[in-house]
């Protein structure tokens, strides 16, 4: 029997949870979670586990949710809506509806895509993490609700 252990681990289908965020440069612990998210399974996380991924830190509902520029980002997504319009129209539509999990924004095209569902496989776009790349645009997250 022989096992082959990836180069990169984010190419591990999953690797991180939803909302998780992979570092294939750090090899021992390349999950993350983003500022006022936890990991849902606080033992399993400790444990090298990051399967169960990250909810928000407070249970509150969406009404003070807000973004956080994360860069460009490769993920992949359930439901995406794609519209046109400035950036200020994609965030109010993305705001407005508390199952929008993230969006991105094309300034030079005035295109904006909203996400819907789990985030799976975030990364660096600039990492060769082998999954679908969203178009060059700014990724950014917006809290999602606890499961």
């Amino acid at each position: 029997m022989f096992w082959n252990q990836p180069e990169n681990p984010c190419r591990v289908y999953g690797l991180c949870g939803d909302f998780g965020f992979c570092n294939a440069r750090s090899v021992l612990s390349p999950c993350k979670c983003f500022d006022g998210f936890r990991p849902l399974d606080g033992t399993g996380w400790d444990a090298g586990d990051y399967l169960g991924g990250w909810v928000r830190d407070s249970d509150e509902n969406c009404e003070n949710d807000r973004f956080n520029d994360i860069g460009e980002v490769t993920f992949d997504q359930e439901k995406v809506e794609s519209s046109s319009g400035s950036r200020s129209d994609c965030e109010r539509k993305c705001l407005s509806n508390c199952s929008c999990v993230a969006l991105s924004y094309n300034p030079k095209t005035n295109s904006c895509k909203n996400y819907f569902g789990e985030v799976l496989n975030l990364g660096n776009s600039s990492s060769d993490l082998g999954i679908i790349q969203d178009s060059p645009s700014i990724g950014e997250l917006k809290g999602v609700r606890g499961k």
